[in-house]
């Protein structure tokens, strides 16, 4: 798990058998995990992608849209390993909300093609789904990483027209 985003926290441990993912020390797991209570048991209880795979199932046969979610949300940001796993979720999404673009663009910005990040970007313009504060720095990650600078400076441009640049700002400190 990358450490170095200033919204995960992580402990460096190797797991044991009997010991909970390192996940679930992240507040923002919990908070979310704490709205799905039948996801977190079984979240809790899962230490591989078989384990999410089931899960997965058992959110399919509930038809709970949300959960599909929380899923995506555990897959992509939990461990890089989960990601392409992940990517299928939100294939399965339809349509994907704003909310699951941004959980993805998360991952894939911190991941070692943030060039995929700039496609899904794309993508979701093309899908007529408008950016919000949260997208843009995931998106300016991307664009920084791939020394993509001037279209780093049209979407921050375009950040500030729509007046999601104070996140931006905070996010720089």
């Amino acid at each position: 798990m990358d450490c170095s985003h200033p919204a995960l926290t992580c402990t460096k441990q190797v797991p044991t058998k009997n010991s909970k993912p390192i996940w679930l020390s992240n507040p923002s797991y919990n908070h979310l995990l704490s709205k799905h209570p039948t996801l977190l048991s079984l979240l809790q209880a899962s230490n591989s992608t078989s384990h999410l795979k089931q899960i997965h199932a058992h959110i399919l046969k509930s038809h709970d849209p949300n959960s599909l979610t929380a899923l995506l949300e555990f897959s992509a940001l939990s461990d890089p390993k989960n990601l392409d796993y992940a990517i299928r979720i939100f294939r399965s999404l339809n349509p994907p909300t704003i909310f699951a673009f941004n959980t993805l663009l998360r991952s894939l910005s911190a991941s070692n093609h943030p060039h995929q990040s700039i496609h899904l970007f794309l993508e979701m313009l093309h899908r007529g789904i408008a950016p919000n504060k949260y997208t843009y720095p995931f998106v300016l990650k991307s664009f920084s990483a791939e020394l993509a600078l001037i279209p780093g400076k049209t979407i921050h441009g375009h950040a500030v027209k729509t007046g999601s640049a104070p996140i931006l700002l905070y996010l720089a400190h």
